[in-house]
């Protein structure tokens, strides 16, 4: 294997890797917006604009 395969075999790990992290992300931003449904509506601010 020469240096120009190493690179890109570890460019193709960095980019599954960052694609595992993308999903993760989004099922984790997910529960987190399940447990907090909007907390701006349960505390309501009223405007006098």
């Amino acid at each position: 294997m020469d240096s120009d395969d190493v690179m890109r075999a570890e460019l193709e790990k960095a980019r599954a890797e960052c694609e595992r992290l993308r999903e993760e992300n989004a099922k984790l931003r997910l529960r987190v917006g399940e447990h907090n449904e909007n907390p701006a509506s349960k505390h309501r601010i009223f405007s006098y604009l």
